[in-house]
């Protein structure tokens, strides 16, 4: 009786059905990972357009405070967005959804449409002195990728000193 002696070699490494299911988890890993920094990136952009809107907020109440103190001049609540808001305080007006966008403030009076990002503010009176007993203003935020009418954006109680 004759014995045949074989070898087997093995070849060290990964099969294919290996590499496969690896090369699966890390794209579903990097799925998961997209969606939730993208998540978090539209948080943090809707959260810079809403402090953006307050920061002007307090600055119309401040000024309003000011206006009823005689220590601003007086002028229409339209000049007073044009002037202070619109053209004026360049530090808060970073659109946070479009970087290079270089108008975050839309006058109301002049058109009703904006795009994300962007604010839209107006007066209740608009030609009438700013009056900070009597005048409110109307600023809204816009967070849709469509762009925004007044009606359908962040419009908060209008701002008026108490």
């Amino acid at each position: 009786m004759r014995f045949i002696s074989r070898r087997i070699y093995y070849i060290e490494g990964f099969s294919l059905i290996e590499l496969l299911v690896v090369v699966a988890i890390i794209g579903i890993l990097a799925a998961v990972g997209t969606i939730g920094y993208q998540n978090y990136i539209d948080g943090a952009r809707y959260q810079t357009t809403t402090v953006n809107r307050e920061a002007v907020e307090r600055k119309v109440i401040n000024d309003s405070v000011g206006q009823e103190a005689g220590m601003r001049d007086t002028k229409t609540c339209y000049d007073y967005i044009e002037d202070d808001i619109i053209n004026g305080n360049d530090n808060i007006h970073d659109n946070a959804y479009d970087l290079n966008n270089n108008t975050s403030w839309v006058n109301g009076h002049q058109t009703r449409e904006f795009e994300q990002g962007q604010h839209l503010i107006y007066c209740a009176n608009p030609g009438e002195t700013f009056d900070p007993i009597n005048s409110a203003i109307m600023i809204c935020s816009c967070v849709s990728v469509e762009g925004c009418i007044s009606g359908g954006s962040i419009c908060p109680n209008p701002v008026s000193y108490p």
